[in-house]
């Protein structure tokens, strides 16, 4: 995906969870000026998934692909009760059903969430996210 269109998906949850005054505050000459926010997070975690995805990984990998690929700003390596979280949800996409695949999807969004912007969004918040690029990221080419 490029930077325009991550930063136009950006904006929209922003403006979705009542968080406009954060896209009105943008820097000027950066090529992603809402990285420090939670909803790119979630723009980038969707476009993570999709890009493994599309490479043939299945969805366990993909968030486990996800985890070790994008920067995060509370490592799990440090954090055994976290990493035993992550290893619960990756397995939980394991077992061959779509619906826990797409679960798991929304469980690692909101745990990542909650992690790294604790308090910022509610879970309900991040699930509209999630449905919402659902339609934007995977919607068929």
């Amino acid at each position: 995906m490029n930077f325009k269109e991550k930063n136009r998906l950006t904006v929209h949850l922003l403006n979705q969870n009542g968080r406009s005054d954060v896209a009105v505050k943008k820097p000027l000459l950066t090529l992603h000026p809402y990285k420090n926010t939670p909803e790119f997070t979630i723009v980038s975690i969707l476009e993570s998934v999709k890009g493994f995805q599309s490479q043939g990984y299945v969805i366990a990998q993909c968030i486990y692909h996800t985890e070790t690929k994008l920067n995060w700003l509370v490592p799990l390596k440090d954090h055994i009760n976290y990493l035993k979280e992550f290893h619960d949800i990756v397995q939980s996409a394991h077992g061959g059903a779509i619906e826990n695949a797409v679960k798991a999807i929304y469980e690692y969004t909101r745990f990542r969430i909650n992690l790294d912007w604790p308090g910022i969004l509610t879970d309900e918040q991040v699930n509209t996210n999630i449905g919402y690029l659902e339609t934007q990221i995977f919607k068929p080419v």
